[in-house]
């Protein structure tokens, strides 16, 4: 019976008594809500920088033209490309929408022959005679 009495009692004791508590640190006046955190920290004064010193375009425009007279190359991002070979032309999709048995004719015609879909179209364009 004591120990449970004794366990019961240890919250009591630990509030009451530990210098560390909320209620001490309200008494000594370090903490001003419940919580701790009232008075907020100092933190550190942050020298503001001078702005930056915008170049005459004159000058910058000068030293990027002799930049590129000894062969330094613009860091601008090329277009994106993507992955597989490299085409030499620009390229363009279409989409023709007809009858099935026509596209898998098309189709069928371009594995015989092992090409491309385009380079079916453009074999079958040069047959006509342009």
């Amino acid at each position: 019976m004591a120990a449970r009495d004794a366990v019961k009692r240890v919250p009591e004791i630990t509030r009451n008594h530990c210098p560390n508590s909320a209620k001490c640190a309200e008494s000594e006046g370090r903490m001003s809500s419940k919580y701790g955190f009232g008075g907020g920290i100092e933190l550190p004064k942050v020298e503001t920088r001078n702005p930056r010193m915008v170049p005459d375009q004159g000058v910058l425009n000068d030293a990027v033209t002799a930049g590129s007279a000894l062969g330094f190359v613009s860091r601008e991002p090329a277009a994106k490309r993507k992955p597989g070979p490299k085409r030499r032309e620009p390229q363009d999709k279409v989409s023709i929408p007809g009858p099935k048995r026509v596209i898998d004719e098309f189709r069928a015609f371009c594995t015989e022959q092992n090409v491309t879909l385009w380079e079916g179209l453009n074999m079958l364009l040069q047959g006509r005679g342009h």
